[in-house]
């Protein structure tokens, strides 16, 4: 850090870091949007890894692509944190610009175990009031705008135990 001291007028006394170590971006926030053939759509990502990103966008194919990944690619060098935005191209609007929705559907399961830990049911009754609920893998489901509009005002799924 830089400092400046006037001692006396005509006299000016300045201090600098000549250290090689760069203070730390602790709390920095970076958004980078670009291009990419793989990867979702509309959607923010923390990338926090080189294999993260190249499992998420992939390899770079031309020179649109290869400047949203090699950005990505050098602030994984500093310490703030990535977050990243996929723009879709393609014919028309591009794509994956649409009125398609998706969700991630988690499925429970009730577990009861015994005094000595012994399982002793495994249900999907989800109205016992001890024991344990286990969720199950995400499946992923793709709705229509109309599905989505229903799913958010409650009307889409009939819930029951």
């Amino acid at each position: 850090m830089a400092t400046r001291v006037l001692n006396s007028p005509g006299v000016e006394i300045r201090e600098r870091d000549l250290g090689l170590i760069a203070p730390p971006n602790v709390g920095t926030n970076v958004f980078i949007c670009g291009y990419s053939s793989q990867g979702v759509t509309d959607e923010v990502l923390k990338i926090t890894t080189r294999d993260e990103l190249l499992s998420i966008y992939g390899v770079p194919t031309n020179a649109a692509e290869r400047y949203f990944y090699h950005g990505i690619k050098e602030l994984l060098n500093s310490p703030a944190n990535i977050y990243t935005f996929r723009l879709p191209y393609g014919e028309g609007s591009g794509s994956g610009f649409g009125s398609e929705y998706s969700a991630l559907a988690y499925p429970v399961n009730f577990v009861n175990a015994d005094a000595g830990g012994v399982l002793s049911a495994v249900s999907t009754n989800l109205d016992q009031l001890s024991g344990t609920y286990v969720l199950g893998n995400p499946v992923h489901i793709t709705l229509t705008e109309d599905e989505y509009n229903q799913a958010q005002d409650g009307s889409l799924f009939n819930w029951s135990s």
